[in-house]
């Protein structure tokens, strides 16, 4: 339970040798918010962080980057980047919780291919960004049954989103095209339509194009009617996410 601070000199922990477990003890890496170091820093394999509490940093609470890592109970009250922060393959967060982080609560970076985040709590950042955050580049990732005060976003594509409580999930449908819109308006085009979603993810992984454009597909099948042409007048282009 001992407090060590690294001020803006020092990592709270920086690891580097494999197989090492850090327990029971809480750092601090800031004490005015500046600088660039951070709460745990292990690059070395199959590293433990278990019931650890990062008090504040000036970077990224946690950076574990060399895979096969555990976060088991970890606490962050404060950081001015990233709470809880993997770049390995086979990362585990579990029962986690990064709240007052500048930056996204949870992040899963380009290496972090089959990471697991589940049973873990993100509070509401202090600036831009999702909570919880998936590189495009993270191949099947699983972030399963969390608590996230904001949204998840998954640039993957690969990854399983399910079961998360996000809130009051809503949906609000604007655009120029609406209940109003006469025949002459569509037959000319331009128009659009736009759903977005608070509080939620789209399913994953997100459907191309052309599955979207189906959905706007008519049971007739006329030579010259929509069923034909549809496909010409709203290529999968038109429907961008």
């Amino acid at each position: 339970g001992t407090l060590h601070n690294g001020a803006d000199a020092r990592h709270g922990c920086n690891i580097s040798a494999t197989d090492v477990i850090l327990q029971n003890t809480r750092v601090q890496t800031t004490t005015g918010g500046s600088g660039t170091r951070e709460g745990v820093l292990s690059s070395g394999a199959r590293t433990t962080v278990r019931l650890v509490q990062i008090v504040d940093a000036n970077l990224r609470a946690t950076n574990l980057s060399g895979g096969d890592d555990l976060l088991e109970g970890v606490v962050v009250l404060g950081s001015d980047n990233s709470g809880l922060y993997v770049n390995g393959p086979r990362e585990r967060i579990i029962g986690g919780v990064a709240s007052a982080t500048a930056s996204q609560a949870m992040y899963l970076d380009s290496l972090a291919d089959d990471s697991v985040l589940v049973g873990s709590v993100g509070g509401a950042s202090q600036g831009p960004g999702n909570e919880v955050t998936v590189d495009a580049s993270a191949e099947n990732c699983v972030i399963v049954g969390n608590q996230i005060a904001g949204t998840i976003a998954d640039a993957s594509g690969t990854s399983t989103v399910n079961f998360n409580d996000l809130g009051t999930a809503t949906l609000t449908v604007t655009g120029t095209a609406s209940d109003g819109s006469l025949e002459a308006d569509i037959v000319n085009g331009g128009q659009t339509l736009i759903l977005t979603l608070a509080n939620a993810v789209w399913i994953n992984p997100v459907p191309a194009g052309s599955v979207w454009r189906a959905l706007f597909d008519s049971g007739q099948a006329e030579a010259a009617g929509w069923d034909a042409l549809e496909a010409t007048i709203l290529p999968d282009t038109a429907f961008v996410r």
